[in-house]
């Protein structure tokens, strides 16, 4: 199986026309979450990372498991 499978498309969530993908599977199977890192640490291309940024709420989770990898600080920005 792939990360694909891992993610499911929820029509019309949050409104019509919105295909919502809910990536709770993915999170909940550590073996796929662990493949989500490493992707994501290998598309960084060893480059030195002091702090990584929270812009949106989406996808903060891996944001998070990043920054502990890369032992980079977590930053949290709101919008106003």
């Amino acid at each position: 199986m792939t990360i694909k499978n891992y993610i499911r498309d929820i029509q019309y969530f949050p409104k019509k026309r919105i295909l919502f993908k809910d990536i709770t599977p993915l999170l909940n199977d550590p073996n796929r979450r662990g493949e989500c890192l490493v992707l994501l640490l290998n598309s960084l291309n060893r480059q030195k990372i002091d702090k990584v940024i929270r812009t949106e709420r989406h996808g903060s989770f891996f944001r998070m498991l990043l920054a502990g990898w890369l032992d980079a600080g977590f930053v949290t920005c709101t919008q106003t």
